[in-house]
């Protein structure tokens, strides 16, 4: 049975507009909180392994800020098969191949109720040793666009610092206008 998303209600648009008023934000930048959510959701329900590198996630995984991003910056776990080599020494023309294959490949392989297309985003390529790359998850804005805020969610994925992770707690995140909306 297909899931129910706050976005594919019709009252989306007030519900977006009613947390906005009350956190005294643009309803743009509520929306974009609700689609990095939803973004985040996706990406779990497609079985990803992921880490949440960007410390306003973090931060605001833990409720220690209400400052809204606009990117998720995230290290997915790649597969075994073909593998990627993401070590620090790996920095031959093979392995870099082995890396962008990869994002090209996750690209393709992003599929989210409500996004309505996923393209590499190579603005933010790392293009000489692909240790970084961006993918862009555009959604159908109730609100348009807004002079200074980018389009769509921007995945900054990367290897850069994830070598060793020596501890880390998995932290529920919460949406504003989903707390609102029950």
């Amino acid at each position: 049975m297909p899931r129910d998303f706050l976005h594919n209600h019709r009252q989306f648009a007030d519900l977006i507009r009613i947390v906005a008023e009350a956190q005294g934000i643009a309803p743009a930048l509520v929306e974009k909180d609700y689609w990095i959510m939803q973004s985040l959701y996706g990406l779990q329900q497609l079985g990803l392994t992921f880490e949440l590198k960007g410390g306003t996630s973090l931060s605001k995984g833990y409720g220690l800020i209400s400052r809204f991003s606009e990117d998720i910056d995230i290290r997915i776990e790649p597969p075994a098969d073909p593998p990627v080599m993401i070590g620090r020494n790996h920095d031959k023309a093979a392995h870099v191949q082995s890396r962008k294959d990869f994002y090209d490949r996750l690209a393709q392989t992003i599929v989210i109720d409500g996004i309505t297309s996923v393209e590499r985003d190579t603005a933010f390529d790392d293009p000489r040793q692909y240790r970084s790359a961006g993918i862009r998850l555009t959604y159908a804005s109730i609100n348009g666009s807004v002079e200074g805020l980018k389009d769509g969610v921007l995945l900054e994925v990367g290897f850069v610092g994830c070598d060793i992770v020596e501890a880390h707690l998995q932290q529920h995140a919460v949406f504003q206008a989903f707390d609102r909306s029950i």
